[in-house]
């Protein structure tokens, strides 16, 4: 057995309620333990007795190294040694420590879905850390706001008059890692860092935000849609890479060099009003024939919110599921 799973299952005794006078009146416990002598050397099965999740946690922690086959329920769903995939069911997990102590009885375990129990972003630490070899699907409370980690689109739905929530609670997407559409408008968002984390990411709104360093958007090289309007960017040599890229809104930012936007040669729709000093707008004309570029009309204003793309990214986000663009 692991180090690891040895060290947390001698912590997780205290938790469970392990004792020496029940060690000394349980007989089922007893039964198992005669078993487990009488076997020697070799491995033992214990899958026919009905052992508690504390009872086997006692007998693995008092036989580290020995073979112990068993299994364990939570929520009327069968875990036995050697599985690899555990669906914690349709009831919320209550015991969070019982839970950890069930998942340590287990250590071939994969992945663990566990999508009906809302978890905040110090729970989803305490999982990580312990079991970093599990792959789990959460649910996941964003202040008012919920999120599954296999979801493809998301969305707060904000507006200039919601609370806004800052790059603190945003962290935990980054163990959203299946997004594909991400709508964060109307926060207080200055640090980017869980971006590198989004890697799928076709469709990005930041607008209204505090942003000034975007340089994380550069790994997000299948990026098709970006918002970023409304915000204090002034260098976007991170968006020099993104070729996917087919709308972008940069209105009212601080840009100073408009350079990287020369290469981005598929794109077709460009809002730069007043995203700088010095336009070039020549220049971007000259090396972007093919795209619609928008030098006069404030962020969704003109016909940035009537071009068929916007009815699509409505859609996603008010079903939380993407889907491809609407030919």
């Amino acid at each position: 057995m692991k180090r690891w799973l040895a060290v947390m299952l001698s912590g997780l005794l205290l938790l469970v309620g392990s004792s020496a006078s029940a060690k000394k009146t349980d007989a089922l416990l007893d039964e198992a333990r005669a078993r487990i002598a009488a076997a020697g050397e070799g491995a033992v099965s214990l899958v026919d007795m009905p052992l508690s999740i504390e009872q086997l946690t006692t007998l693995v922690a008092e036989h580290p190294g020995k073979a112990l086959h068993y299994a364990a329920q939570w929520n009327e769903v069968t875990v036995k040694t050697g599985d690899t995939y555990f669906d914690a069911g349709r009831t919320p997990v209550k015991s969070f420590q019982q839970f950890m102590a069930f998942l340590a009885l287990f250590p071939s375990l994969e992945r663990v879905d566990m999508f009906e129990t809302k978890l905040r972003a110090n729970r989803i630490a305490e999982l990580e850390q312990a079991f970093s070899h599990i792959r789990f699907g959460w649910t996941i409370l964003i202040k008012d706001h919920v999120i599954r980690t296999d979801a493809t689109a998301f969305s707060t739905l904000h507006s200039d008059s919601s609370p806004a929530h800052t790059s603190k609670d945003f962290e935990v997407l980054k163990y959203c890692t299946e997004l594909v559409a991400l709508d964060l408008g109307h926060n207080r968002i200055g640090d980017l860092s869980f971006l590198l984390h989004l890697p799928k990411l076709k469709i990005l709104i930041l607008a209204c935000n505090n942003i000034s360093d975007i340089s994380p958007m550069a790994r997000l090289a299948q990026l098709e849609y970006a918002e970023l309007f409304m915000n204090r960017i002034e260098d976007i040599s991170p968006l020099a890479g993104l070729t996917q890229l087919i709308d972008l809104e940069l209105a009212r930012n601080k840009i100073a060099d408009y350079m990287p936007l020369m290469g981005l040669t598929h794109l077709q729709r460009l809002k730069v009003f007043k995203s700088g000093k010095n336009i070039p707008e020549a220049e971007l004309k000259g090396a972007l024939p093919g795209c619609d570029i928008d030098f006069t009309t404030n962020p969704t204003q003109g016909t940035w919110r009537t071009h068929e793309r916007y009815f699509d990214i409505k859609d996603i986000f008010a079903t939380g599921e993407y889907h491809p663009w609407t030919e």
